[in-house]
């Protein structure tokens, strides 16, 4: 079995509570993609997405979760250079919304394909790390807590592309 960097974290920091910024990242429209693209060509469509998503979490130092159906989980410990950890949360978060409006839709334009429309919500605070399942036959690390559910409603809330952060995120901002 592989065991990616954000199992390992999460394993070494089992039955914790860390505080953490969250990113959900959503791809909006999915159900009506799954309709009118041939199933091979959606699968490949929701692949490109998450590992775009897999590349830039990553790429500025976060984890990913877990892939929730369309949409990716990630997050950053800010337990060390916590302002830096913030902001580069919010960097990637950019970089997400440019690479899909700069780079991933005009690839999938000339392509005759749809374009990709997204919602982000980030938010920082205390998140529980805990084990869900049943030790021996399945289990999966997971992430519990307000920073989950809060990040996960304001992403609901969002426009099309864009990103909402949450209000601990924002009060940091606001004071910088």
């Amino acid at each position: 079995m592989d065991t990616s960097a954000s199992d390992v974290f999460l394993e070494r920091n089992r039955d914790r509570s860390l505080n953490l910024v969250v990113i959900y990242i959503d791809l909006m429209n999915s159900t009506k993609l799954s309709r009118t693209l041939p199933s091979d060509q959606f699968k490949r469509y929701i692949q490109v997405f998450s590992s775009e998503m897999t590349h830039l979490i990553d790429g500025y130092n976060g984890y990913v979760l877990k892939y929730a159906g369309d949409g990716v989980i990630g997050f950053s410990p800010t337990e060390k250079n916590f302002i830096g950890i913030v902001d580069n949360a919010v960097n990637c978060a950019l970089a997400i919304k440019t690479t899909i409006e700069r780079s991933l839709n005009p690839i999938l334009a000339k392509n005759d394909l749809p374009s990709i429309s997204f919602r982000i919500g980030l938010d920082f605070g205390e998140s529980g790390i805990i084990a869900l399942g049943v030790e021996g036959i399945k289990t999966t690390m997971d992430l519990l807590g307000y920073t989950m559910n809060i990040a996960a409603k304001i992403q609901s809330q969002a426009k099309p592309n864009q990103i909402m952060l949450g209000e601990a995120i924002s009060r940091i901002f606001i004071r910088v």
